[in-house]
């Protein structure tokens, strides 16, 4: 004769992997939090490194330049 599961044991192993589920939550809630504040701190460690190779390129002198529609093209030059 065959064994089956009854319908108790099914929402017993059902009810446990829900516990379970919620018992992890805050535990992958915060690695993904750790991840986000890890990207950005590498984000703005390779915009500070474009900006100091830049600088080291154009012997300390930033270029901006500002446009528009109904305004001429202007440059400024900071000192760094």
């Amino acid at each position: 004769m065959k064994k089956s599961f009854t319908l108790v044991e099914l929402l017993v192993v059902i009810a446990i992997i829900a516990i379970l589920a919620a018992i992890l939550m805050p535990a992958l809630s915060a690695a993904r939090e750790s991840s986000r504040t890890s990207s950005c701190t590498n984000n703005q460690k390779n915009m500070m490194t474009a900006v100091l190779q830049y600088l080291d390129s154009n012997n300390g002198l930033i270029h901006l330049q500002a446009s528009g529609t109904y305004q001429p093209s202007y440059s400024f030059l900071i000192r760094w």
